[in-house]
C-alpha cells in the first residue's frame, strides 16, 4: 500500500523548508510506500529551488500551478495533488505544519487493519498564534467532536492529518 502525502504552497518556501520539509523527510516508511507531491501554487521559483535538489528514499514530486485569478488556489492547488497522486492513501500537510516521524506508517497501517473505513483524521495538538489567543494550545478537532458539530463548523476541521482512500 502507498501513501501520497500532498504539500500546497503559495509562495511561502521558508515556512516549507523549516517545517514541513524536515517532517517529511524523516518520515520512517520504505520508498514505495510514500510519495510527497508539493503543489508550487503561484509557481515560486524559490519553491522550485528548494525541492528540485532534493535526494530522498521516496519519489518527491513538484508541481508548479498558476495561481488562480478566482476561486480559492487551495483547493485547486489540492485537486491538481490528487489528479497526480499515485497512492491508494491520500493524505494532506500544509507548508507551515509538520508531522510526526512515523505519521505515515501509522496511517498506512490504520488503513491496512480497516478496509471498511474510507477515511481518518487525527487530532492534533495546536497552539493558537493569532494575538487573541496568542500561545494557547488546544487539541483539534476536540474529543467530543461529532460530524454534525463539523458540518455547523463548530469544531476546527483542519486538513492537516486527513487521510482517506482514493
Amino acid at each position: 500500500m502507498k501513501l501520497s502525502l500532498i504539500t500546497a504552497t503559495h509562495h511561502r518556501p521558508h515556512y516549507l523548508q523549516q517545517k514541513a520539509l524536515p517532517s517529511v523527510l524523516a518520515q520512517s516508511v520504505e520508498g514505495s510506500e510514500l510519495e510527497w507531491i508539493v503543489v508550487n501554487d503561484g509557481s515560486n521559483p524559490e519553491t522550485a529551488q528548494l525541492i528540485a535538489p532534493l535526494r530522498s528514499h521516496f519519489a518527491v514530486v513538484h508541481l508548479p500551478m498558476p495561481h488562480p485569478e478566482e476561486g480559492f488556489g487551495l483547493c485547486h492547488a489540492r485537486n491538481l495533488g490528487l489528479q497526480h497522486a499515485t497512492g491508494e492513501i491520500v493524505a494532506y500537510l500544509d507548508d507551515d505544519n509538520a508531522i510526526a516521524p512515523d505519521f505515515t506508517r501509522q496511517v498506512l497501517h490504520f488503513f491496512e487493519q480497516r478496509p471498511d473505513i474510507n477515511f481518518t483524521m487525527v487530532q492534533q495538538r495546536r497552539r493558537r498564534d493569532t494575538p487573541q489567543k496568542q500561545g494557547q494550545s488546544f487539541v483539534a478537532p476536540a474529543t467530543d467532536c461529532t460530524a454534525s458539530s463539523l458540518l455547523r463548523q463548530d469544531d476546527l476541521f483542519d486538513s492537516n492529518g486527513f487521510a482517506h482512500r482514493r
